[in-house]
């Protein structure tokens, strides 16, 4: 069957091809589908993935392609971008992207432990809840508590609805970057009192026999 590759596509349909099994980006206001060669890109996936949806023309452009890498990109081609202004749907969308893509470091993040600067962790996601603490069903106190840490376990045992998490979404800032130093160095003390454990055996063995 012919596929029209010079189709015009709108700013909004490119946004919803933003994910690692559908991915569309824009180089110089054509738009080609790169979702099978993700995982072949020289230069890794996640750069790809953050044009997502996007236009990627100066990213393209500030990298010194070879003809051969410019081949297999036009043959991933799927049509042209509407003309005119980007719709306001599609730029709100934009800055929410952004704000996604925005890393956090813990060492950022635990700054931000007070009542008028109230930062958390919720599933790898850092949410700016200072606004919201009075408007908590549950009370400020334990957003307060948990402030400048990781809430993911909190939040999941106390089961919210759809709703609210649908509603957290609008206080993002941010990703939070990196692992956890608090949980590596739990870790370090449970692997130093295990490799006591077994010296305090073996001592025992050879001392008993």
């Amino acid at each position: 069957m012919f596929k029209d590759n010079n189709r015009t596509i709108k700013w909004t349909e490119l946004q919803k091809h933003s994910t690692n099994t559908d991915c569309w980006i824009l180089i110089d206001g054509i738009v080609y589908n790169v979702t099978t060669y993700l995982a072949e890109h020289p230069g890794g996936d996640d750069i790809l993935l953050k044009y997502g949806g996007k236009d990627a023309t100066q990213r393209f452009k500030s990298i010194g392609h070879t003809d051969y890498a410019i081949s297999i990109r036009d043959q991933r081609k799927v049509g042209m971008i509407e003309q005119g202004e980007q719709p306001t749907e599609y730029q709100e969308w934009i800055k929410k992207q952004e704000v996604l893509q925005n890393d956090i470091t813990w060492d950022e993040l635990e700054k931000h432990n007070k009542q008028d600067s109230l930062w958390m962790v919720i599933d790898e996601y850092v949410y700016d809840l200072t606004k919201y603490q009075n408007q908590h069903p549950g009370g400020s106190k334990i957003l307060i508590t948990n402030s400048g840490k990781d809430a993911s376990q909190q939040f999941q045992e106390a089961k919210h609805p759809e709703s609210v998490k649908e509603l957290r979404k609008e206080f993002i800032v941010g990703k939070i970057k990196g692992v956890n130093p608090k949980h590596i160095k739990n870790q370090g003390h449970i692997h130093y009192f295990y490799i006591i454990g077994i010296i305090v055996i073996i001592g025992g063995y050879y001392l008993y026999n």
